[in-house]
Protein backbone atom coordinates (compact mmCIF):
# COMPACT_ATOMS: atom_id res chain seq x y z
CA UNK A 1 0.00 0.00 0.00
CA UNK A 2 2.98 2.30 -0.34
CA UNK A 3 2.57 4.40 -3.46
CA UNK A 4 4.99 7.13 -2.37
CA UNK A 5 7.96 5.86 -4.43
CA UNK A 6 5.93 5.54 -7.65
CA UNK A 7 6.55 9.13 -8.74
CA UNK A 8 10.22 9.32 -7.85
CA UNK A 9 10.86 6.07 -9.72
CA UNK A 10 9.01 7.11 -12.88
CA UNK A 11 6.05 4.81 -12.27
CA UNK A 12 3.30 7.45 -12.00
CA UNK A 13 0.92 5.33 -14.10
CA UNK A 14 0.69 2.91 -11.20
CA UNK A 15 -1.24 5.46 -9.14
CA UNK A 16 -4.36 5.48 -11.35
CA UNK A 17 -5.79 2.25 -9.79
CA UNK A 18 -5.40 3.84 -6.35
CA UNK A 19 -7.28 6.92 -7.50
CA UNK A 20 -10.05 4.73 -8.93
CA UNK A 21 -10.28 2.85 -5.66
CA UNK A 22 -10.52 6.13 -3.73
CA UNK A 23 -13.51 7.14 -5.85
CA UNK A 24 -15.17 3.75 -5.26
CA UNK A 25 -14.52 4.05 -1.54
CA UNK A 26 -16.19 7.45 -1.58
CA UNK A 27 -19.43 5.94 -2.83
CA UNK A 28 -19.36 3.07 -0.33
CA UNK A 29 -18.10 5.29 2.48
CA UNK A 30 -21.01 7.75 2.24
CA UNK A 31 -23.36 5.05 3.50
CA UNK A 32 -20.98 4.08 6.32
CA UNK A 33 -20.46 7.71 7.38
CA UNK A 34 -24.19 8.26 7.69
CA UNK A 35 -25.06 4.94 9.35
CA UNK A 36 -22.14 4.66 11.80
CA UNK A 37 -21.35 8.27 12.65
CA UNK A 38 -24.33 10.35 11.57
CA UNK A 39 -21.91 12.37 9.43
CA UNK A 40 -22.22 13.61 5.90
CA UNK A 41 -19.75 12.85 3.14
CA UNK A 42 -17.57 9.71 3.25
CA UNK A 43 -15.44 7.55 5.53
CA UNK A 44 -13.28 4.46 5.15
CA UNK A 45 -11.81 2.55 8.03
CA UNK A 46 -8.34 0.99 8.21
CA UNK A 47 -9.04 -1.75 5.69
CA UNK A 48 -10.81 -1.94 2.33
CA UNK A 49 -11.06 -4.20 -0.68
CA UNK A 50 -11.37 -3.78 -4.44
CA UNK A 51 -15.10 -3.03 -4.06
CA UNK A 52 -14.32 -0.12 -1.74
CA UNK A 53 -15.85 -1.66 1.39
CA UNK A 54 -15.52 1.10 3.96
CA UNK A 55 -16.93 -0.47 7.13
CA UNK A 56 -14.73 -1.84 9.93
CA UNK A 57 -13.25 -5.18 8.84
CA UNK A 58 -11.80 -7.23 11.65
CA UNK A 59 -11.38 -7.61 15.40
CA UNK A 60 -8.00 -5.94 15.92
CA UNK A 61 -9.21 -3.27 18.33
CA UNK A 62 -6.23 -0.87 17.96
CA UNK A 63 -7.05 -0.43 14.25
CA UNK A 64 -10.54 -1.67 13.37
CA UNK A 65 -12.41 1.53 14.19
CA UNK A 66 -9.86 3.94 12.74
CA UNK A 67 -11.97 6.02 10.32
CA UNK A 68 -9.11 7.87 8.64
CA UNK A 69 -8.21 5.17 6.10
CA UNK A 70 -9.40 7.14 3.06
CA UNK A 71 -7.94 10.35 4.44
CA UNK A 72 -4.57 8.61 4.69
CA UNK A 73 -4.91 7.25 1.16
CA UNK A 74 -5.82 10.71 -0.17
CA UNK A 75 -2.38 11.90 0.97
CA UNK A 76 -0.91 9.85 -1.89
CA UNK A 77 -2.96 11.93 -4.33
CA UNK A 78 -1.86 15.11 -2.53
CA UNK A 79 1.79 14.12 -2.85
CA UNK A 80 1.23 13.24 -6.51
CA UNK A 81 -0.09 16.75 -7.12
CA UNK A 82 2.75 18.36 -5.15
CA UNK A 83 5.35 16.30 -7.01
CA UNK A 84 3.96 16.81 -10.51
CA UNK A 85 1.76 19.92 -10.34
CA UNK A 86 -0.80 17.90 -12.34
CA UNK A 87 -3.87 20.15 -12.24
CA UNK A 88 -5.99 17.64 -14.16
CA UNK A 89 -5.37 15.05 -11.44
CA UNK A 90 -6.30 17.59 -8.78
CA UNK A 91 -9.45 18.56 -10.67
CA UNK A 92 -10.41 14.89 -11.09
CA UNK A 93 -9.71 13.94 -7.46
CA UNK A 94 -10.86 17.16 -5.80
CA UNK A 95 -14.36 15.81 -5.00
CA UNK A 96 -12.72 12.89 -3.20
CA UNK A 97 -10.45 15.23 -1.23
CA UNK A 98 -13.41 17.46 -0.42
CA UNK A 99 -15.51 14.51 0.79
CA UNK A 100 -12.77 13.42 3.19
CA UNK A 101 -12.32 16.94 4.57
CA UNK A 102 -16.09 17.31 5.01
CA UNK A 103 -16.30 14.02 6.93
CA UNK A 104 -13.49 15.15 9.22
CA UNK A 105 -15.25 18.44 9.96
CA UNK A 106 -18.43 16.55 10.84
CA UNK A 107 -16.53 13.99 12.92
CA UNK A 108 -14.52 16.41 15.08
CA UNK A 109 -15.71 16.99 18.65
CA UNK A 110 -14.83 19.76 21.09
CA UNK A 111 -12.62 18.78 24.03
CA UNK A 112 -11.05 21.39 26.33
CA UNK A 113 -11.64 24.11 23.71
CA UNK A 114 -9.94 22.03 20.97
CA UNK A 115 -11.57 20.24 18.09
CA UNK A 116 -10.33 16.64 18.13
CA UNK A 117 -11.08 13.26 16.64
CA UNK A 118 -12.74 11.44 19.52
CA UNK A 119 -12.67 8.78 20.77
CA UNK A 120 -10.13 7.24 18.58
CA UNK A 121 -7.97 4.21 18.31
CA UNK A 122 -4.39 4.25 17.22
CA UNK A 123 -2.75 1.17 15.79
CA UNK A 124 0.65 2.75 16.39
CA UNK A 125 0.00 3.80 19.98
CA UNK A 126 -1.06 0.96 22.24
CA UNK A 127 -0.12 1.75 25.82
CA UNK A 128 -0.25 0.16 29.26
CA UNK A 129 -3.15 1.42 31.37
CA UNK A 130 -1.89 2.79 34.71
CA UNK A 131 -2.68 0.55 37.72
CA UNK A 132 -4.12 -2.22 35.53
CA UNK A 133 -1.68 -5.11 35.97
CA UNK A 134 -0.33 -4.68 32.45
CA UNK A 135 -3.59 -4.34 30.51
CA UNK A 136 -3.31 -2.29 27.33
CA UNK A 137 -5.51 0.16 25.47
CA UNK A 138 -5.31 2.19 22.30
CA UNK A 139 -8.16 4.68 22.74
CA UNK A 140 -7.14 8.31 22.71
CA UNK A 141 -8.28 11.81 21.84
CA UNK A 142 -6.95 13.58 18.76
CA UNK A 143 -4.20 11.13 17.91
CA UNK A 144 -1.13 12.52 16.17
CA UNK A 145 -1.73 10.58 12.97
CA UNK A 146 -5.26 11.99 12.72
CA UNK A 147 -4.01 15.52 13.31
CA UNK A 148 -1.34 15.19 10.63
CA UNK A 149 -3.71 13.69 8.08
CA UNK A 150 -6.33 16.37 8.70
CA UNK A 151 -3.75 19.18 8.42
CA UNK A 152 -2.40 17.73 5.18
CA UNK A 153 -5.76 17.19 3.49
CA UNK A 154 -7.30 20.44 4.77
CA UNK A 155 -4.26 22.43 3.66
CA UNK A 156 -4.54 21.39 0.02
CA UNK A 157 -8.33 21.69 0.09
CA UNK A 158 -8.15 25.27 1.38
CA UNK A 159 -5.32 26.25 -0.97
CA UNK A 160 -7.32 24.98 -3.94
CA UNK A 161 -10.45 26.81 -2.76
CA UNK A 162 -8.49 30.04 -2.32
CA UNK A 163 -6.93 29.64 -5.76
CA UNK A 164 -10.44 29.29 -7.23
CA UNK A 165 -11.53 32.49 -5.49
CA UNK A 166 -8.44 34.35 -6.77
CA UNK A 167 -9.09 33.11 -10.32
CA UNK A 168 -12.73 34.20 -10.11
CA UNK A 169 -11.88 37.77 -9.09
CA UNK A 170 -8.81 37.94 -11.35
CA UNK A 171 -6.23 38.26 -8.57
CA UNK A 172 -2.90 36.48 -8.88
CA UNK A 173 -3.09 33.13 -7.11
CA UNK A 174 -0.61 31.83 -4.58
CA UNK A 175 1.92 29.41 -6.04
CA UNK A 176 1.74 25.79 -4.86
CA UNK A 177 4.41 24.67 -2.46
Amino acid sequence: MNYWPSLATGLADLTSPLNSLLKTMGTQGAKVAKEMYGCSSTVTHHNTDLWGDSAPQDNYSPATFWPMGATWMVTHMIEHYRFTGDKELLKDMFPTLKANVEFALNFLKEYNSYMVTNSRVSAENTYVIPNSNGKTASISLGTTIDNQLLWTSSDLFLRRRLRSVFETINLPSAQPR
